[in-house]
């Protein structure tokens, strides 16, 4: 393995341990998100070629993580990088400042002193019951979604990403972003009974799921330690990747993310 990759892992775990002792603290119920849930359950810790680390919560649990966040983590070593708020972006970064991670796709507007290595935190929200309300929540997510790769000046071959992009061009007009923004979130303020995971890879198909899934989370092997998947997170990794037991081909089988990384005093 790439010595730079191996300690990269090695400093977002150390970073991931400080996040999981402040929510366990504070009763936050979190999930690992995506590739890092399969590296739990398929390797016991990360995927060996994976770069990043993310986590995702409910609304309810993500507020309160952001604000304990404000008031606990110490502002000379950390760096909250919160959606909609220090970013164009659908997701929180954590920041460990004095390092320095570029990453593909980044947005530029980010000063430079605030580019550390991060954890990225996903917001998990409350989804309708009528198929047709699922579906224009979707279609207002992945509005979002576009509109923040607008912001990353995001390059793309996909002829429906382009298009995507291009006509989320119309939430430049504040109304709009704000009616989109709100119409995605309404549900939060209502009892339902599923979620929706909107702000990463998911298609209409694996967006949402039954509460069940996430309730009281499991936790799991990952490295040296013990991290939280979600309850029924076979149901959960089945129905977002298929057979993810089963290694993807080897050409498929490095970073996705990084360029270069600066570790600074860690």
């Amino acid at each position: 393995m790439d010595p730079n990759l191996k300690h990269l892992q090695k400093v977002l775990l150390k970073v991931m341990r400080h996040i999981d002792e402040l929510c366990r603290k504070h009763n936050i119920t979190y999930y690992l998100n995506g590739g890092n849930a399969i590296g739990a359950i398929r390797h016991n810790g990360f995927i060996p070629w994976d770069d990043d680390l993310d986590i995702m919560m409910t609304s309810s649990n993500y507020k309160k993580f952001l604000s304990i966040c404000r008031k606990e983590l110490d502002p000379e070593i950390w760096y909250i990088q919160e959606a909609w708020v220090d970013w164009p972006g659908c997701f929180t970064k954590i920041r460990l400042r004095n390092t320095f991670l570029e990453d593909i796709g980044e947005w530029n507007g980010i000063p430079m002193k605030n580019r550390g290595i991060f954890i990225d935190v996903f917001e998990i929200v409350n989804a309708p019951k009528s198929k047709s309300l699922k579906i224009l929540q979707y279609i207002g997510a992945k509005m979002l979604n576009s509109y923040a790769l607008l912001h990353k000046e995001y390059k793309t071959d996909s002829l429906l990403k382009k298009m995507a992009i291009k006509c989320s061009k119309i939430m430049k007009n504040q109304r709009i972003f704000n009616f989109v923004k709100s119409f995605v979130y309404r549900y939060n303020k209502k009892e339902t009974q599923e979620y929706g995971n909107f702000f990463g890879m998911s298609r209409f198909h694996n967006a949402f799921y039954n509460k069940e899934v996430f309730g009281e989370p499991v936790y799991h092997q990952y490295e040296d330690t013990l991290l939280p998947v979600p309850t029924d997170y076979d149901l959960y990794l089945t129905k977002a990747f298929g057979d993810y037991m089963q290694l993807p081909p080897v050409e498929q089988q490095k970073p996705a993310h990084s360029l270069h990384v600066d570790f600074g005093p860690y």
